[in-house]
């Protein structure tokens, strides 16, 4: 598929019942299809995802790309679908997901006019099962349209940037030869985190494009996921705080801010998951062993934590003492919002 403005990732794996209303609704008008490539990344499902999406692949030939490969998470997704990618932008959607339709003609002209941009933000929507919108999360406060120079901006207008809100220059990932770590939950972070860093202009579209639908009780996000996954974000940290080491020296002020706040999040979401486990003194003493470990091994993080949350402070005050009051506070917040 060759002069396609965005190539979109989809990682598909047991999403039967998802998949066919997600690719139908970015292929409704020819237009659109003309100027997309979808590709859908069977990642080893044992359901009938890979059927459907070969289904769908005869259905739209001229969008939609199907690569069949073994499971290797996530990450192995998104960089079987950048190896295959052709679009100027490059931009991901979980297989259960999906785009705000209405947005999505003038969103791909907007790309158009926009190419001399590394990056490309929009606002994002969070929904339920039924699609009732939960949330509009807009978090950056740029100008609509206007192209700035990450370097020149001020660090109030931009936030950390997020998988569900942006498209990236494909040829800047194939350029860096970013590789996401494979067979690893949370990847979706380093994904934005690399693109971030190899990222010098940005642009925000004013619409949101992204629909992300919450509620799955086997989605990474959910409590259970969260717990059975917790140390899938410490080898992520590893290879992000890794680049960053690497790349620092050369980046301006509020690019290292931001990369370090992303740095900062994601050590404090493993934190929080921690105490998310039974009151047990053996969780107690797993939290107090992460602790330790990071305080030895990166200072500049174990500080950080403690700057940006009076939690961690006062359990580390308390010898983590305080493990109970926080994991029931923690779990409350979570029966009202997952994510």
């Amino acid at each position: 598929m060759k002069n396609k403005v965005l190539s979109i990732s989809i990682a598909a794996y047991n999403v039967e019942s998802f998949l066919s209303d997600t690719v139908r609704s970015l292929n409704k008008e020819k237009e659109i299809r003309e100027k997309i490539e979808i590709i859908i990344v069977n990642d080893g499902s044992n359901d009938n995802t890979l059927n459907t999406a070969k289904e769908l692949e005869a259905m739209y030939p001229e969008s939609v790309l199907v690569v069949d490969k073994e499971n290797g998470g996530y990450g192995s997704t998104i960089n079987a679908a950048l190896s295959a990618a052709n679009g100027v932008f490059f931009r991901l959607l979980d297989g259960d997901d999906c785009y705000q339709t209405e947005n999505l003609k003038d969103y791909i002209r907007f790309l158009e006019r926009v190419m001399d941009s590394d990056l490309v933000i929009s606002p994002y929507e969070i929904v339920d099962l039924d699609g009732n919108i939960l949330e509009l999360r807009d978090r950056h406060n740029l100008e609509a349209g206007t192209i700035y120079h990450i370097d020149k901006l001020e660090e109030s207008l931009l936030n950390t940037v997020a998988m569900h809100e942006f498209a990236v220059k494909t040829e800047l990932l194939k350029k860096n030869h970013v590789n996401i770590t494979e067979k690893c939950f949370y990847t979706d972070r380093e994904f934005a985190f690399l693109a971030f860093t190899y990222s010098d202009s940005i642009v925000k579209y004013a619409m949101p494009i992204y629909r992300y639908r919450i509620g799955r009780e086997e989605q990474s996000v959910s409590v259970a996921g969260r717990l059975k996954n917790v140390d899938d974000i410490g080898k992520m940290l590893v290879k992000i705080i890794g680049v960053y080491n690497q790349e620092r020296h050369d980046m301006p002020r509020i690019k290292r801010s931001l990369l370090w706040k992303i740095i900062t999040e994601c050590a404090i979401s493993q934190f929080n998951t921690y105490l998310l486990g039974d009151m047990t003194m053996k969780n107690i003493k797993r939290l107090r062993a992460y602790d330790k470990n990071m305080k030895k091994e990166n200072r500049s993080l174990y500080q950080s934590l403690a700057r940006n949350t009076k939690k961690i402070r006062i359990l580390r005050f308390t010898n983590y003492m305080t493990y109970a009051i926080f994991h029931w506070i923690m779990l409350r917040r979570l029966s009202k919002k997952i994510y």
